[in-house]
């Protein structure tokens, strides 16, 4: 169990995950495969956004969690994933995280689903200090000490991504 919890500084590095690695899915599906990115993009930009959330907390964070032990916004935000021994977790242990996420804290990208499992998530880790998912999978959050460098890069760089996303997005219009 965790000493101290900071669930909105674990939201806000997930958000910046997330607004981090869409812009680089897009360049590669558009780069790659840009029939794919238009059929993404026809399907209705909210589908294709949760398949795209999907593969990110499946097998992208995954990877990431278990060569670094943590992601570009945990890092910012001074978070470490390691299991119960301090070290970095799996791949597999990520996935299964990552797949756990998706349905206890995500709802499957559900938005009426999402806000009472977001709700329900957060009164457990303020409650018990760990999430259903982390409880499961025997990992160990770790926040480390934050500082301003650090809060002034994620907002900037989340400005940055978040505006590479909307530009994109506004490319393609909502109805056919």
């Amino acid at each position: 169990m965790q000493t101290q919890v900071y669930p909105w500084r674990r939201y806000w590095a997930r958000i910046f995950d997330i607004t981090f690695i869409m812009p680089i899915y897009i360049f590669i599906i558009a780069l790659f495969s840009p029939g794919l990115n238009h059929t993404i993009t026809l399907m209705d930009n909210f589908i294709g956004g949760i398949l795209l959330l999907l593969f990110y907390l499946i097998f992208f964070e995954p990877m990431m969690l278990s060569s670094f032990g943590t992601t570009p916004g945990k890092s910012l935000l001074g978070i470490k994933i390691r299991d119960l021994s301090r070290k970095k977790i799996s791949y597999a242990i990520g996935m299964k995280r990552g797949f756990l996420l998706w349905i206890n804290g995500m709802g499957l990208g559900i938005p009426f689903i999402a806000f009472f499992t977001m709700i329900f998530a957060y009164s457990k880790l303020k409650r018990k200090g760990i999430t259903s998912w982390d409880e499961r999978c025997g990992i160990s959050v770790i926040h480390g000490w934050l500082n301003i460098f650090r809060v002034i890069l994620f907002i900037i760089i989340f400005i940055f991504c978040s505006s590479i996303w909307v530009g994109f997005m506004s490319n393609f219009p909502l109805l056919p």
